[in-house]
């Protein structure tokens, strides 16, 4: 079984994780984010074992078959109550980093926007855009039924 290259990108971290995987785990990371996650998690936790030194790309060789046992992702479920928590820490964070950074002129917090409030603002632009939808719907309707008045109108006379 021939290995290929994948890379795998760590958000959290900013890193780039290179792993040698067999084709068909390289088809199913393309595809399947959970496992692509669960194999950079497993990549990551080799590396650590290994204590490599420190850099941003780190090149492993893994294999992997269906017995591997991979640690589940551990998720929040996303509600208003976490995603407020979340955005009352994101200021916290903010003042707490502006004031550290505040003697060198430079904020060491990220520009990163976080995913909840990414989806938040998703899942805002869907409810307006299917509100929209329907309000086309509604016009259009009400010009069909103009034009509908109007054939009868003329079909009569």
């Amino acid at each position: 079984m021939a290995a290929t290259k994948i890379v795998l990108y760590d958000s959290e971290k900013d890193i780039a994780v290179e792993a040698y995987v067999s084709g068909d785990e390289a088809e199913r990371a393309k595809t399947d984010i959970f496992f692509a996650t669960q194999l950079l998690r497993s990549v990551m936790e080799q590396e650590q074992e290994q204590e490599p030194p420190a850099s941003t790309s780190i090149t492993t060789h893994v294999e992997h078959d269906e017995n591997t046992a991979i640690s589940p992702i551990d998720e929040e479920p996303l509600d208003e109550e976490t995603t407020e928590t979340q955005e009352s820490e994101d200021s916290a964070e903010e003042t707490s980093d502006s004031t550290a950074g505040s003697d060198s002129g430079c904020s060491t917090k990220s520009n990163k926007t976080s995913i909840a409030t990414l989806f938040q603002k998703r899942i805002r632009q869907k409810d307006e855009h299917e509100e929209n939808k329907k309000k086309r719907h509604k016009e259009t309707m009400e010009i069909f039924g103009e034009f509908l008045k109007v054939l009868k109108k003329s079909a009569e006379k």
